[in-house]
């Protein structure tokens, strides 16, 4: 036996004479005093209180050492299991970061191939929301599952039955027709209009040839209005969910990378993990609902009556300023017109521009064409529009018209009765145009009282929104007021230095919109590249040079247009048949807005002799 005076620290305490109950009192491990209650039959049992005492301090050690040890075990788990949160804690809110302030365009050193895919900033969501552009590969899954609302009613084509243009060498199933940009945005690769989306055309010199691209002309084929129809018949489909887009995305990754081994430029990923989970709790359904507020706020226009070419202007910035359309004049509800060309904007500075002469300064009148691109003060990608307003400035220029097919001699008949009949509105065949002291009435408006045309497009714009307008662009630009004054007072002149300009330009660009005004008419225009404008006037309602000639009686009542084959004899686009029937939108001249009448009379040479009227067409070609 092991005497208990062994164990100073445990002590007995006899309580009962015919049972043995001792208390004992001993230290733990850990130093705390313990208790514990001992109970024997007798002092004559075998095991003696001694022993019991020692076999129960031990057992209590060994169990205070387990509980000691799987403590110890714990916190080191709890330890590594923090250490490892804190890690997967700092890797997500790096991911996370990165992916927030994600922000790349794709880039083009060629500032053609800019012009025709470079962003101007719209894919960007306004101060970091969701934005603007349509995620890349719901934009390459929308015609596949939504092909009946296609004017052709077909898949495997991508957007081509709408008019938009795929280079030669493109699949329109997966690449971007000429007009679409693409950036990576907060990690998804977006895709929006650009600049040449409305200002890139296509010519063709018969059915069946190859067409040329034509950069800064009308977009002649483009049906934005059935582009808009189409997004909006799609955003309102049951089908537009995550149950039924992320499949449809799945197989047309699938089949992209069958069909393409390699090719060159960028190409987005498949969708990820995290991007499905993304794409299937939060961005399909947040882009539905963008869609269906956005053009639900424009469902006061009729889009069907826009056709190739053409686009109502201003109606759509009324609504998106907070207009109350609903409460608008009827007359001021068409304000469809025909998309401008954009070239030689150099020596256009000065001139009063768009349809109807609204604003004198070309950087407002391509910032303000950039809010279609989705350009806007918290989204506009400076250096990219500089690096377009730089190319339009002087270097884009109209194509020749073929010159087999142009009369020299039947031009030069034509040359005194152009300059006799036209020139006072239209000025010179090449750039400036007109000189100082020439007395050309170039670039101002003529009254509407006096050209006669349709009056639709002048009565949409108003003084309420050019008011408006003039609050774009608050705040800007950063310079400051005081330093942009130079600016403000000359971007307008048409003798201002050219380097002092770009100079002014690169300090104080974006700015307030300074310029925008109500006008009582249409602007006379420079006619550089006027083979490639048909159809004519501001709505596109006259077919060609030659029916320009005529009197509005004599001119078509309906016509197909969007076809892009083209009539060298008449100058403008082939508007009957067959093929433009099958190609083309019928155009009514009967409808709102799209009236044929005007310029005409003896100021407009409708009333030239036949012989006359040919010999100044031949001389027009040369524009």
């Amino acid at each position: 036996m092991i005497p208990l005076s062994l164990f100073p620290h445990a002590e007995t305490e006899r309580s009962s004479a015919s049972v043995g109950r001792f208390r004992i009192s001993y230290y733990a491990p850990d130093g705390e005093t313990k208790e514990t209650l001992l109970r024997v039959a007798s002092s004559a049992d075998t095991i003696s209180a001694t022993e019991l005492v020692l076999r129960k301090l031990l057992e209590g050690a060994v169990v205070n050492a387990e509980r000691t040890a799987k403590a110890g075990w714990l916190r080191k788990s709890l330890s590594w299991i923090g250490a490892i949160a804190v890690i997967l804690l700092i890797i997500s809110a790096i991911y996370v970061t990165n992916r927030y302030f994600d922000d790349e365009p794709v880039a083009y050193a060629d500032v053609r191939e800019h012009f025709k895919y470079g962003s101007t900033g719209g894919e960007r969501g306004w101060k970091k929301q969701f934005g603007f552009g349509i995620p890349y590969w719901v934009w390459v899954a929308l015609p596949e599952l939504f092909h009946e609302h296609l004017p052709d009613g077909q898949a495997g084509a991508g957007y081509s039955a709408l008019g938009l243009i795929y280079e030669d060498g493109k699949d329109p199933r997966f690449d971007l027709p000429v007009g679409m940009s693409m950036r990576r945005v907060m990690g998804v690769d977006r895709v929006y209009f650009n600049c040449g989306f409305c200002h890139t055309g296509s010519v063709r010199d018969a059915p069946g040839a190859d067409p040329r691209l034509v950069l800064g002309m009308p977009s002649n084929t483009v049906d934005l209005g059935g582009l808009i129809g189409f997004l909006d018949h799609s955003s309102k489909d049951w089908r537009f969910r995550p149950s039924r887009l992320l499949p449809k995305i799945e197989q047309m990754a699938e089949l992209r990378d069958a069909a393409h081994e390699g090719g060159d430029g960028y190409r987005p990923d498949e969708l990820g993990f995290v991007d499905r989970q993304i794409f299937q709790f939060f961005g399909i359904p947040m882009l539905r609902d963008q869609l269906m507020t956005l053009l639900g706020r424009l469902d006061f226009m009729d889009h069907d009556a826009w056709g190739p070419g053409r686009v109502d202007t201003f109606n759509a910035p009324k609504a998106l300023l907070g207009f109350r359309m609903e409460h608008a004049d009827e007359s001021e509800l068409n304000g469809i017109a025909d998309f401008p060309s954009v070239w030689n904007q150099k020596a256009r500075k000065g001139m009063w521009l768009h349809w109807d002469g609204n604003n004198c300064s070309v950087d407002e009148r391509n910032l303000s064409a950039g809010f279609g691109t989705g350009a806007t003060p918290p989204t506009i990608d400076k250096e990219s529009m500089l690096r377009v307003a730089d190319w339009l400035w002087e270097d884009a220029q109209p194509p020749a018209f073929p010159v087999d097919r142009i009369d020299r001699q039947l031009a030069a008949r034509g040359q005194p009765i152009y300059e006799a009949n036209c020139s006072s509105c239209h000025g010179g065949r090449e750039a400036p145009f007109r000189q100082a002291g020439d007395g050309s009435k170039l670039g101002d408006v003529t009254p509407i009282e006096a050209i006669g045309t349709d009056r639709s497009r002048l009565d949409s714009y108003t003084p309420a929104l050019a008011q408006a307008q003039s609050s774009i662009y608050a705040g800007y630009p950063p310079a400051g007021e005081e330093a942009c004054r130079e600016y403000f007072e000359t971007v307008c002149e048409t003798d201002q230095d050219d380097e002092r300009y770009r100079e002014l330009r690169a300090q104080c660009y974006p700015a307030r919109f300074r310029h925008f005004r109500k006008t009582w008419g249409y602007a006379n225009m420079p006619l550089d590249g006027l083979w490639l404008r048909a159809p004519y006037l501001h709505n596109g309602s006259v077919r060609s040079l030659r029916e320009l000639l005529e009197p509005a009686e004599r001119r078509a009542v309906r016509f197909y247009n969007g076809y892009d084959v083209y009539d060298y004899e008449d100058v403008g686009f082939v508007s009957a048949g067959a093929a433009a029937e099958k190609r083309g939108w019928l155009y009514d001249t009967g409808r709102v807005g799209n009236g044929r009448q005007g310029h005409e009379g003896p100021a407009y040479g409708t009333e030239l002799a036949p012989a006359e009227k040919t010999a100044l067409i031949e001389y027009l070609k040369t524009f």
